[in-house]
């Protein structure tokens, strides 16, 4: 723009009006310099070196609500027209923008102006002022009126916000991306002891505790770097948290990103102290545990003890003591119906259930639900029909089986004399979809989801006339939710007379393993590589698990290692020798009891039976037959077999004892920790029956001992308790091989029968070294009392 082209610098004079600045400016190619002002967006006003406006374009009228008519020669701002500053206090004259720049000779940019006018409105405006050539001034007016009132709108709503995170309970602290503390709030402070001040700046990962006192685990310290890497967020109970004194605290803490587009910019963490939490926790625990041993072991003790009576130990009772028998067990299996349900709705809600899964078919578990509820349904004149799906299955048998029978028995209770009930499977991508089916009076639409509620039924009047607790189809619903599945009703016109009760599992077997374990083992010793290969061929091909070694040192290495069942030992062999080899074993107490089979190509010296540990003497070229006989005698047992009992109550031990004694089985009695230590180490059992609640401690500690115990840390075990354990407590008392049963749950004929065929199934399955062959062996399936 050349000098013509602009406003003329030289000072205006008053009176100037709109034609002496047309006059003044002739504008841009022609067009007068007013109309371009006239045209612009912002407002202008122009002010002579007096102050006195002289030219105002139509955007500065507009914001200010006046005419240049109106303040031609006065300033720009009449009275009854009131300027605030930023902070709302009054502008006067002297501290008006303009006349900053008039007196100073200095633009002011972006000062901000509230303009309040006579007709009650308020206008803010962004003054801008520049001087012009001879001491005049430009004023350039911005309407930010709108822009103010989101700024405070958006003041609000952040002070709202500082003051919901500063009044909130739980901690909050804001990450930066990389995980660095950039805000606490005062609750943050406060539950780990810093002031808000000194947690910025910290990585959260420091506050995880990781002393010895209050270790976490290690993933624990990666949470919040997965959250900004992958994005979602993280829930995390249970994790120690350190405060600045150095102690810690049990807390809770959930992390979840902040997403900015598809960038993650940072993390928020909100975290409580869950000590009072997990205190009652605690004490609920422990008052569940006595209620159910102070409960359980008792009925338990009367169900055992009517069972006997029953079974005719007693004589033979006449019709009228068989009839009040037959009532006081009927009685005696509600009570302890209703004491499980109530507990395994506690420990539903705890998420304490834990299931024992192994492979199933499902044809048996239907079958055997069928089987236990064939009397209900006799008694009640209902056809039972059932059609046994084979399909495999990766469930805890027991507490599927608990499933079906639930369902089972509600059908047959709300049936008509005469009715029938249904049991069928069939299989569908790869899952498993069972159905029971009635003839009832069916269910109402409203209540379809309601039933599977705690201490929910159909109608209020059927606890009385049906019995029931109301917590079975609760308990089902947590059993088939805890195996991955699913269960619903159906009833109505549209699916027929009655309903339908719908079960949908994961089908399939458990993950292969290595079925080696479950096979006894036998460890091959020869200094020649293609003996030991035929030897190793011929015992997998007869179903033996093999080790082969080539030494006698690398022999009692393994032997010690893996504990065989037996060990075919060369005796020709280089230092050292097979008898140093079996000096060597002799002397280990791991490996003292390890049978073993000589095989040599010189025969026995002495004929009269060999000392143990040598139980066998084979002469090579080895007889195939001879082989495995000589392996038979090996692993054979002792028929005569010895049970420890660990039980503190005087009936019910009573109860186990004779029950036992029935089968011809070598029974002892423990009523303490230290009794069960010291009779275990005198009898060395071949199973032990272990309460877990004694009076000098708990089974724990037993189990713990036993562990130390070269001759015991294998024995067969079955935790005999009225406590429902976690896995964490099945972990801590696993022996050899072990089983769990809760007293209540399995009725004492139950209880008996399972025992008899553990100890049968280890009679065939067991090396000569008394240990079980393998934990993993299979075990006969307990049916569970029905939960109504």
């Amino acid at each position: 723009m050349d000098d013509g082209a602009r406003l003329s610098t030289d000072p205006i004079s008053t009176p100037t009006t709109r034609t002496a600045v047309r006059a003044a400016a002739p504008g841009l190619d022609g067009i007068p310099a007013a109309d371009l002002l006239d045209a612009l967006a912002p407002g202008i006003i122009i002010m002579d070196a007096g102050g006195r406006a002289v030219y105002m374009n139509p955007s500065a009228r507009q914001m200010i609500g006046l005419g240049l008519d109106q303040i031609n020669g006065t300033a720009p701002i009449p009275p009854g027209w009131q300027a605030r500053d930023e902070n709302g206090r009054p502008l006067d004259h002297q501290y008006a923008p303009a006349y900053h720049t008039l007196m100073a000779g200095t633009p002011r940019s972006d000062m901000a102006v509230q303009l309040d006018r006579p007709d009650g409105t308020t206008v803010w405006l962004s003054v801008d002022t520049r001087p012009l050539g001879g001491g005049g001034v430009v004023m350039t007016l911005t309407d930010v009126t709108r822009r103010r009132w989101e700024q405070e709108a958006l003041q609000r709503l952040g002070h709202q916000h500082a003051l919901i995170l500063n009044s909130a309970a739980d901690g909050i602290l804001g990450l930066d991306s990389t995980g660095t503390i950039t805000f606490a709030n005062p609750s943050a402070a406060r539950l780990t002891g810093y002031e808000p001040e000194e947690l910025t700046g910290q990585m959260f990962d420091s506050l995880i505790a990781v002393a010895a006192d209050g270790s976490a685990r290690a993933e624990d310290a990666s949470v919040v770097q997965r959250v900004l890497r992958v994005g979602s967020p993280r829930r995390v109970a249970g994790v120690p948290l350190r405060r600045k004194d150095g102690s810690t605290f049990p807390a809770e803490y959930v992390c979840a990103p902040i997403p900015d587009g598809e960038r993650i910019v940072g993390a928020v963490v909100t975290f409580k102290d869950i000590s009072e939490r997990l205190a009652v926790e605690r004490m609920k625990d422990e008052f569940v545990s006595v209620v159910s041993h102070e409960l359980r072991t008792p009925l338990t003790s009367i169900r055992g003890a009517l069972g006997l009576l029953a079974s005719g130990l007693a004589g033979q009772l006449p019709e009228r003591g068989q009839q009040m028998l037959a009532i006081a067990v009927k009685n005696t299996e509600r009570l302890i119906a209703l004491i499980n349900d109530i507990l395994d709705i506690e420990r539903i809600e705890s998420g304490a259930i834990s299931m024992e899964k192994r492979d199933c078919n499902l044809a048996d578990l239907m079958t055997q639900a069928a089987e236990l509820m064939q009397p209900m349904a006799e008694k009640a004149g209902i056809r039972l029909e059932v059609t046994p799906r084979r399909a495999p299955l990766f469930v805890d048998p027991d507490r599927l089986i608990q499933v079906l029978t639930n369902l089972l028995s509600n059908a047959i209770k709300f049936s008509p004399p005469g009715g029938r009930v249904w049991l069928d499977a069939e299989e569908n991508n790869g899952r498993v979809w069972i159905r029971v089916r009635d003839e009832g009076r069916g269910i109402p639409p409203e209540k379809l989801e309601v039933i599977f509620e705690r201490f929910q039924q159909v109608d209020a009047s059927d606890a009385r006339e049906k019995g029931g607790t109301g917590l079975g189809l609760a308990i089902c619903r947590s059993i088939v939710r805890q195996h991955g599945g699913q269960i619903w009703a159906e009833s109505g016109p549209a699916h027929g007379p009655g309903s339908t009760f719908h079960v949908v599992l994961p089908g399939g077997a458990a993950p292969p393993t290595d079925g080696a374990a479950a096979r006894p083992l036998i460890l091959v010793c020869d200094d020649d590589p293609s003996v030991r290969e035929v030897l190793r061929g011929l015992l997998e091909a007869h179903g033996y698990a093999a080790l082969t070694v080539g030494d006698g040192a690398a022999a009692v290495h393994a032997a010690v290692e893996h504990r065989p069942a037996a060990i075919l030992l060369d005796l020709l062999m280089p230092p050292p020798s097979g008898w140093q080899t079996i000096e060597a074993l002799k002397r280990q107490p791991e490996t003292q009891a390890i049978p073993v089979i000589i095989c040599s190509a010189l025969p026995p010296a002495d004929p009269s039976p060999p000392e143990p540990p040598v139980v066998d003497w084979l002469t090579k070229p080895l007889d195939e037959a001879s082989l495995f006989a000589a392996l038979e005698r090996a692993l054979a047992r002792d028929p005569r077999r010895r049970v420890l009992i660990v039980e503190d109550d005087e009936d019910l031990g009573a109860v186990l004892v004779t029950m036992f004694q029935r089968h011809g089985l070598d029974t002892y009695r423990a009523r303490t920790g230290q009794e069960a230590l010291r009779l275990g180490t005198l009898v060395h059992p071949d199973l032990i029956i272990l309460d877990l609640i004694l009076p000098d401690g708990d089974g724990f500690s037993v189990v713990d001992w036993l562990r130390r115990e070269d001759r015991l840390r294998d024995v067969a075990l079955v935790v005999y308790s009225a406590r429902d354990l976690t896995e964490a407590d099945r972990q801590r008392l696993t022996l050899g091989e072990t089983r769990y049963l809760t007293k209540g749950r399995v009725t004492p004929e139950e209880f008996e029968h399972y025992v008899i065929a553990l100890l049968e199934h280890m009679v065939s399955r067991s090396p000569g070294t008394g240990r079980p062959a393998a934990r993993a062996a299979a075990c006969p399936p307990i049916s569970l009392p029905t939960a109504s």
